[in-house]
């Protein structure tokens, strides 16, 4: 018998993720959920629970909008597995995703989606399918990672990277790039200019500046992010945000400008975080999206080549899932298909 209960206390919330050896990322943190309540949005938290105890736990929030309103699971739930037979682990997983869907009956909205950190195979798919959920037209966070094994020397980190990202590294120190790194709240401002210029030349949909403060003030209240800038002649060239989580680093938001093209800059940013993180005790570093093996006009293609550049694994999660609960659902249905078509993640 699976039921949920609320959480109301931090330090619970944070043992469990600690504990948990699956994948997991800060979006099911502690931290993350007061960013979005900064932001307006109502928020739940809850223990899984059976009769040994807690077995996972969820976070969800709610998004309103016209063409229907939806609780969303970013990157949860987070359910423990282990030493549990398959059988027995998606008996446990299923009963658990048919507790959060009667809770989410009960709140009215339209439909549930769940962008699980489960990897993406036939069983899962298959699991997900049976419960009545399918494909979501969009993603809200990225669905696939490109993780770095940072516990390794960086004699070996240098060896592992691709050839022309080392060349690119020392091209930039001998051209002068040099980095600094900031947690002033002041310095968020110029962050942003050149992730808004990054953002039109992309033409990605960016964060508003709302959410980017509360992101940062949030978890610089346990100096847990860091604004990192390369720097040439005086000017900045690309710019990261780096949330430290749990022993990962986290690229979750980051630019470039056009200007000096040729100055490698932001090859020598992401080989100073991996540093900065290293020192701070993490073991990974997670470059967050890239393109799908298989799209090779995905946009994302150019990011793909950097951040794969830097050696490390690919790790796919499971499709963002879609329970529909009314026929509103297939009106965002066709509207998020139709923007997948316009983005080119199609």
């Amino acid at each position: 018998m699976i039921k949920l209960s609320p959480i109301n206390n931090k330090k619970v919330w944070e043992k469990f993720i600690e504990n948990y050896s699956g994948h997991k990322t800060f979006l099911q943190s502690w931290d993350f959920g007061q960013i979005l309540k900064e932001e307006g949005y109502p928020i739940w938290r809850f223990a899984i629970l059976n009769k040994k105890g807690i077995v996972g736990i969820i976070f969800l929030y709610k998004i309103s909008a016209k063409r229907g309103t939806f609780l969303y699971a970013p990157h949860g739930p987070l359910i423990n597995e282990n030493e549990l037979t398959e059988r027995t682990k998606n008996t446990l997983i299923k009963s658990s995703i048919l507790s959060i869907i009667k809770f989410c009956q009960q709140q009215k909205v339209d439909f549930v989606r769940i962008n699980s950190l489960l990897p993406n195979t036939i069983t899962n798919i298959s699991l997900f399918k049976e419960i009545g959920f399918k494909n979501a037209p969009l993603f809200v966070f990225t669905e696939n990672f490109w993780l770095v094994d940072i516990s390794k020397s960086e004699e070996e980190l240098l060896k592992n990277m691709r050839k022309v990202h080392r060349y690119s590294i020392r091209k930039a120190i001998k051209d002068g790039v040099t980095i600094v790194t900031s947690q002033k709240p002041s310095s968020l401002n110029g962050f942003y200019k050149i992730y808004l210029e990054t953002a039109k030349r992309h033409k990605f949909t960016p964060y508003n500046y709302s959410f980017l403060k509360n992101e940062f003030k949030i978890f610089a209240r346990n100096n847990q992010v860091l604004l990192f800038f390369s720097r040439y002649q005086n000017t900045n060239l690309s710019a990261a945000m780096i949330i430290f989580y749990q022993n990962t680093a986290y690229y979750h938001h980051g630019g470039s400008l056009s200007i000096f093209s040729k100055i490698p800059a932001s090859y020598l940013l992401h080989w100073e975080i991996i540093q900065e993180a290293k020192k701070r005790g993490c073991t990974s570093y997670n470059m967050w999206g890239i393109a799908p093996p298989n799209k090779t006009n995905h946009p994302w293609q150019g990011l793909t080549f950097f951040k794969t550049g830097f050696g490390g694994s690919y790790y796919e999660c499971l499709p963002t899932q879609d329970y529909p609960l009314t026929k509103k659902y297939w009106l965002n249905y066709l509207i998020e298909k139709v923007r997948k078509y316009k983005r080119g993640y199609a």
